[in-house]
């Protein structure tokens, strides 16, 4: 067997070396290669055994204590320099020192990123001497989740790909999950936010505003002074988030739909009825999501839908302390 010990260093050598190379190349070592890596580090430790007789006789020697030192030293250097590299790699810091930290993500992106259940993939297709502003904002997504992945390229250079995407206009980004598909032609994250989710949801969450006494309309904009003070525009934005807007009519229902994913109650003028209040609360009492927006006396205050629940809706007034100080030059 000692005439075999080198060829036993040797193999446990290279079956050290095949995980490492595995993980460079894949960035990956997978089972087969974390099987290697145990095996080589067995070789060499069996190695290391049958070279005790010979490592004896040279740390015997006056001569090689010296040497000894200096490659203990070197040895104990490397493995600091190895321990802090693996540190480093898999404990990522990062600390956005920027006014207004503009290279940070809204707090709402990373929720979504982190909340992601399946892989999304963004193609973003640019030229090559304008994508540093969208990779630098793909680069931000992919580091808060390993189910983001991204490629930008180039249409010019890769006409093919362009072609199977359909791509028509330099700047399009393409967002994919489960087969459900969003194009954008901005490099906003919020647009982008909004684009991963809705490839994400596998169907689209309902959101109700209850009519029938004199709420907002979500139809109707806000117009100013002429006197239209509309939702439109925020249904807009939830309709862009992939949620569907629906207007309810309580007084025609038996109850509040099962697909019912948030009851908004926006600003009502006039009562509900027992049977709508009802039918509010025993929603409310299964679980459901109630919005309740009350504007100022003499509108009505909704408190028939929250009495018992914790909730008190008083008529008070709120002033801006900051801003009433400054108009008296307190």
């Amino acid at each position: 067997m000692r005439k075999y010990r080198h060829f036993v260093g040797l193999g446990g050598l290279i079956l050290l070396l095949i995980p490492l190379i595995l993980k460079a190349i894949l960035g990956m070592v997978g089972l087969v290669g974390t099987i290697l890596l145990f095996l080589g580090i067995a070789g060499l430790l069996a190695y290391a055994v049958l070279m005790l007789p010979e490592i004896s006789i040279y740390f015997s020697q006056r001569s090689a204590k010296y040497t000894t030192n200096a490659l203990a030293s070197a040895i104990i250097i490397l493995l600091i320099l190895v321990i802090v590299n693996a540190l480093a790699v898999n404990n990522n810091w990062r600390k956005d020192v920027t006014a207004g930290s503009q290279f940070s993500l809204a707090p709402q992106t990373v929720k979504v990123l982190k909340n992601l259940k399946r892989p999304v993939r963004v193609t973003a297709f640019f030229r090559s001497n304008n994508q540093r502003r969208i990779a630098d904002l793909l680069e931000e997504y992919d580091y808060y989740s390993d189910k983001f992945h991204y490629e930008i390229v180039d249409p010019d250079k890769n006409p093919e790909k362009a072609k199977a995407y359909g791509i028509t206009a330099y700047g399009t980004t393409v967002v994919e999950s489960g087969g459900n598909k969003e194009v954008i032609r901005t490099v906003r994250e919020e647009d982008l936010t909004n684009a991963i989710i809705k490839v994400s949801r596998d169907k689209k969450k309902v959101i109700y505003f209850v009519r029938g006494h004199g709420e907002r309309d979500i139809d109707t904009r806000i117009e100013g002074n002429k006197g239209a003070d509309g939702l439109a525009t925020a249904k807009e934005a939830l309709e862009k988030l992939n949620f569907e807007v629906k207007p309810l009519m309580l007084v025609s229902e038996d109850k509040v739909p099962d697909d019912c994913s948030v009851l908004v109650v926006a600003g009502p003028k006039t009562a509900f009825l027992q049977n709508e209040v009802e039918r509010v609360r025993n929603y409310v009492k299964k679980g459901g999501k109630l919005l309740l927006m009350v504007d100022p006396s003499p509108s009505w205050d909704g408190s028939p839908l929250v009495d018992g629940w914790g909730v008190k809706v008083d008529d008070d007034v709120v002033l801006d302390v900051s801003g009433i100080g400054q108009l008296f030059g307190a």
